[in-house]
């Protein structure tokens, strides 16, 4: 059985990244995280939630600062992170 998060030595660099996008994702970004961190979680790695905002025109932008701030205090989120995307000029 792989060792629990608490029993590894501390590491900057997760095992594994999940990165995924998020255009107007408002009302599904937390029950994602759950989802993820449910299935991550008895595998017993290290890793990051990385969240891309597609430019969103909804509460999206707000929920993932939110969730990325409470990602210390929160283990069910862990390693929750966002980015978001810049506009593209080429794009009308």
């Amino acid at each position: 059985m792989p060792p629990t998060p608490a029993e590894r030595p501390a590491d900057p660099a997760p095992d594994l990244d999940v990165v995924t996008p998020a255009h107007n994702e408002a009302d599904n970004l937390e029950p994602l995280l759950a989802e993820i961190h449910e299935a991550l979680q008895p595998t017993g790695l290290s890793y990051h939630v990385i969240v891309v905002d597609d430019r969103s025109t909804d509460d999206t932008p707000r929920i993932l600062a939110q969730l990325a701030t409470n990602t210390a205090a929160s283990p069910s989120h862990a390693g929750a992170l966002c980015a978001h995307s810049a506009p593209n000029p080429a794009i009308a």
